[in-house]
């Protein structure tokens, strides 16, 4: 993403006097280039979700960018904030897909039941988010989630389950 910053254009500048541009990024990040002969900062992370949250709920990262110029004795700085949004839970670019059929029945006392969850599916456009990592919680008796086959294995003997959901 490209930004023009305007906010000096109406610097008073005398012939032959040069404008100086600097910026800083708080806190610092890799994410911002900037181009002062145009007045363009360039917005752009392609590998890194570290310059954005990674934990929820918001999943973003504020940044401040601060830019002086300056012009013979004139000196003047501006900010404007910079919201980095993580695009590995932006539903645009990226989704958890649920196979159609989540209906299992298992009757107590019969064999093992087992219920594939590694057919859930993780689809994004963006290589850095990876792949997904799944987490079964709350699985108690009569669940048994197997780790490395990402299976879940349902068997009871207890009656008192019957007709529980």
């Amino acid at each position: 993403m490209d930004l023009v910053f305007t906010a000096f254009t109406a610097l008073p500048v005398c012939a032959g006097t040069t404008i100086t541009y600097l910026y800083s990024v708080s806190p610092a990040a890799a994410l911002v280039s900037f181009v002062p002969s145009t007045r363009t900062f360039t917005f752009y992370e392609a590998t890194d979700l570290t310059q954005t949250s990674t934990t929820g709920p918001n999943y973003y990262k504020d940044y401040t960018v601060t830019i002086t110029a300056m012009a013979g004795g004139l000196l003047e700085t501006a900010d404007f904030s910079l919201r980095v949004k993580n695009p590995c839970v932006d539903s645009v670019l990226s989704q958890i897909s649920v196979p159609a059929d989540q209906t299992s029945q298992y009757s107590i006392n019969q064999a093992k039941k087992t219920i594939d969850i590694g057919a859930l599916a993780f689809s994004s456009s963006l290589a850095i988010c990876g792949t997904i990592t799944r987490t079964v919680t709350g699985a108690t008796v009569p669940f048994n989630y197997i780790t490395g086959t990402q299976m879940l294995e349902v068997y009871s003997t207890d009656d008192a389950l019957k007709g529980t959901t």
